[in-house]
């Protein structure tokens, strides 16, 4: 039972964000833009995600255990950070879509990378045992919760643009005249 629960109000946050975008477009947005956002953000960190976060497990798994026999596992365990990162990580690139500024903000890029932490911890919390104990806590804080948020702070990194940075201008090659 705690399984879909949890997994419907992971649907549940994420379409209202969608409703969100919907309900409150921004000056330059048409249904097709929110649309395009929306999937840009789902494919991008359902591809993406998985793989970045759990390489980041990994990695810290080597520094935190000095051996490198731990690096192998990433190879090995590719298919399963897809399996269990897949969900999560198309649910927070819908929001990320959703949510996406006009210009990237380091409040913009703060919110998604806490949300990616959220939605890996809340998903996999979600088939640990039901007894609620506190212990309990620590799989899903290291294995949903650490890939979920370095997978998302690169992802949005990378779909949002680097925050603080001036918008290039865009020039028109052939209104600039030749020397």
């Amino acid at each position: 039972m705690r399984p879909y629960l949890v997994l419907g109000l992971l649907l549940l946050g994420t379409l209202a964000a969608v409703g969100y975008r919907f309900r409150r477009p921004k000056p330059d947005d048409s249904r097709r833009r929110i649309y395009s956002d929306v999937v840009a953000g789902a494919i991008m960190y359902a591809f993406a995600a998985p793989a970045v976060g759990g390489a980041a497990l990994i990695l810290a798994l080597t520094a935190v255990t000095r051996d490198l026999q731990n690096l192998m596992t990433a190879i090995f365990g590719l298919p399963w950070f897809y399996i269990f990162g897949v969900v999560p990580a198309l649910l927070c690139g819908i929001v990320a879509g959703a949510f996406k500024p006009v210009r990237p903000t380091w409040p913009a890029l703060g919110m998604m990378t806490v949300a990616g932490g959220l939605y890996g911890f809340l998903f996999l919390g979600a088939f640990g045992s039901q007894e609620f104990r506190w212990a309990d806590l620590l799989f899903p804080l290291s294995v949903g919760a650490l890939p979920g948020t370095v997978g998302s702070l690169l992802c949005t990194l990378w779909f949002y643009g680097r925050p603080g940075r001036p918008p290039t201008p865009a020039t028109d090659a052939a209104a600039d005249p030749a020397p």
